[in-house]
């Protein structure tokens, strides 16, 4: 079978040869040159896609780079405000409202020295200490008749001789601070006489006559008598008043009034969602009001969002300042410079600048 294969072999070795040189070589020689054009266009293609990414990421970092430079501007000219070196904090939180509300760098902006607090302008419309909490001397004066009170009220729990003792030295009161402590500890022991209606006058006495005032023990006093005067009206089963109290309560810790903290927002915030979840319980079956949920639902949604914000200021409380504190630098009064710093949150790299 072999020598007839070799005897065909040799009997076309023209035939042979044509088949190679005509048909299998230029076949072979065009595959390549196919193949290679195929390599070439893939490479083109890919070529064109990386200088795409590229001019992408120039135009990115262009825009970026323009962000930094406008705000670095922004900063550098509101740190030369005269409100600044005036302390006139209204006046600069309104600067800050008129020019930059549009703009991303509105309620990132910080106002700090080694100090004080830093004050977030964004989350707090007054500086954290801004209200101090300062005893009056008149207060320290009625202390005997304070102790004779609070002694028919917590020892003998003889409430209404404790309230008789209290409007005693109301009436002899003149310090304004001093007449409102002691109408809420009226207000308080009209709650554990079951006389609500009476605490109820009581608190809003206070709400429309000491607004600015703090407690004895430093917090807003007109939030503080709002949250006891919605207990007052949940106690008494008045849920027609209770309803729309708590909405303006609601409201007014939403836009943060008494310039609270985080720390503060979430309590308070968590203290008013709970009082209301325990009265649309008890009340289930009676009158709430159709659109009272969506509104406790939408203002406590602009609560959460602001307490994320409060979280990144306390990333950059403890992330940014300490080394700014650690490597103070030799910035000139007239010519305000900008630092930059980035540090991790929550997976996320941020920037923070800061202008002196």
């Amino acid at each position: 079978m072999l020598e007839n294969l070799r005897l065909v072999l040799s009997q076309h070795k023209k035939f042979l040869a044509i088949f190679f040189v005509v048909i299998f070589l230029p076949s072979v020689i065009l595959a390549f040159f196919g193949i290679r054009a195929i390599h070439n266009e893939r490479y083109k293609l890919l070529q064109q896609n990386l200088d795409q990414q590229k001019q992408f990421v120039r135009l990115v970092q262009a825009g970026i780079r323009s962000l930094i430079e406008r705000d670095s501007l922004s900063l550098k000219e509101l740190s030369s405000s005269k409100a600044i070196f005036d302390q006139g904090y209204r006046a600069f939180s309104n600067l800050i409202s008129q020019r930059l509300q549009d703009e991303s760098l509105f309620g990132q902006i910080v106002i700090w020295n080694y100090n004080h607090p830093p004050w977030f302008l964004g989350l707090q419309p007054c500086p954290p200490a801004a209200k101090t909490l300062v005893v009056p001397e008149e207060w320290r004066k009625w202390q005997p008749d304070l102790e004779k009170a609070e002694r028919a009220e917590f020892r003998r729990r003889n409430l209404s001789e404790a309230v008789t003792l209290y409007n005693q030295i109301l009436r002899r009161a003149e310090d304004n601070q001093v007449k409102a402590w002691i109408l809420s500890r009226v207000g308080r022991c009209e709650v554990k006489q079951k006389k609500f209606e009476q605490a109820l006058i009581i608190y809003r006495s206070i709400l429309a006559g000491f607004p600015d005032l703090l407690t004895e023990s430093g917090r807003p006093l007109s939030l503080i008598s709002s949250l006891e005067m919605l207990d007052a009206l949940r106690s008494d089963k008045n849920y027609d008043d209770f309803f729309q109290e708590s909405l303006e309560t609601y409201n007014q810790l939403a836009e943060n009034v008494w310039s609270l903290d985080g720390y503060q927002l979430k309590l308070y915030t968590t203290m008013l969602k709970n009082m209301i979840d325990e009265v649309t319980a008890e009340d289930s079956s009676n009158g709430i009001p159709a659109e009272y949920g969506a509104a406790v639902d939408s203002m406590q949604g602009l609560i959460d969002k602001k307490l994320e914000l409060w979280r990144m200021a306390e990333a950059v409380r403890h992330n940014i300042f300490p080394s700014i504190k650690e490597k103070p630098e030799n910035l000139s009064s007239d010519s305000p410079q900008v630092q930059k710093s980035s540090f991790e949150f929550e997976g996320a790299n941020n920037r923070f600048e800061k202008s002196r």
